[in-house]
């Protein structure tokens, strides 16, 4: 965190303005939380040592609102304010409230634009794809993991235009155009930006194909352990698991929870798929990489908690 975000940070704000990439450490991350701590900083006109950490409670406290919303819209108010609960009593996410890490905002972007593109099944509102494709091509410049999830948000994209049943053929397409265009031109933009400064490697990740069966044991076992056996998330996975057996019907019948639900499995296959596939696997499943990874979709595991429970009894 400190090699590169406040370091960087710093660089930007002491040289007042951008320093060429491939001059700092770690060319190839993402410069948005960096960019963030300078500009409090250049606002208070020095840097501060303490209060460069502001910014993350802010965002974390912005999306338990936004959170909250969501989960008031689809149940209701009484049921919002218990995800919030569930929310703030795990750990992990709480801890990194007050940690100038890339995970918190990264989730903040990700689960905002799914929950922004799940909207207008229901209520149809206009504008609501574009500002869900700007959230998650701004989430390119949080972290390099975002490049993988815009997998996850456009086979999101493509699920909801499925079952829209009333939209014609040009309809679809302009739902997909609003919905992806945007996120794909912000994507391009940083590449570019990278590319103009001298800098390719953006993965950093060594493709290896051998000895996939023990790592798929190791990486198995290491899920398990970190999202069952830890204090990291209270017992939501647990309860998690109990819900999905309570609520087999509501799973299949409900399009939301069916989105949410695709949104969990290909979340949890990123990671999986890595450590399989990548030499120096056990970075991907190690203690201190995989926790971290499991926050950036993880309201969305709340979420699914409060809506498979919700009982209308109107």
């Amino acid at each position: 965190s400190l090699s590169t975000c406040v370091y960087n940070a710093k660089l930007f704000f002491y040289e007042q303005g951008l320093v060429p990439l491939k001059d700092l450490p770690h060319s190839a991350y993402p410069l948005g939380v960096p960019l963030m701590i300078a500009w409090i900083n250049i606002n208070l006109g020095y840097f501060n040592e303490y209060f460069l950490n502001a910014i993350f409670p802010l965002f974390f406290l912005s999306f338990t609102v936004i959170f909250y919303n969501f989960l008031s819209y689809f149940t209701s108010k009484k049921w919002g304010l218990l995800g919030v609960v569930f929310l703030l009593g795990s750990n992990l996410v709480f801890l990194h409230s007050t940690l100038s890490y890339r995970e918190l905002p990264l989730m903040w972007y990700c689960c905002s634009a799914i929950f922004l593109i799940i909207l207008p099944k229901e209520n149809n509102l206009k504008g609501l794809p574009v500002l869900a494709s700007v959230f998650m091509g701004i989430a390119v410049f949080i972290k390099i993991e975002a490049d993988s999830y815009m997998f996850i948000y456009f086979m999101v994209c493509f699920a909801v235009v499925a079952c829209k049943n009333k939209m014609s053929f040009i309809e679809r397409i302009k739902y997909l155009c609003s919905s992806i265009i945007p996120c794909i031109v912000l994507f391009f933009i940083f590449d570019f930006f990278k590319i103009f400064h001298g800098v390719f490697d953006r993965q950093h990740l060594i493709w290896d194909f051998n000895e996939i069966l023990p790592r798929m044991f190791l990486s198995l076992k290491a899920f398990i352990d970190f999202i069952l056996f830890t204090a990291n998330w209270n017992i939501i996975w647990l309860m998690l698991l109990l819900s999905f057996i309570m609520n087999v019907r509501k799973i299949i019948q409900d399009f939301k929870v069916i989105i949410l639900v695709l949104v969990v499995l290909l979340w949890l296959s990123v990671p999986f798929i890595l450590s399989l596939f990548t030499k120096g696997a056990g970075n991907v499943i190690s203690p201190h990489v995989l926790p971290r990874l499991l926050i950036h979709y993880f309201p969305i595991v709340v979420a699914l908690i409060v809506i498979l429970n919700y009982q209308d009894r109107q």
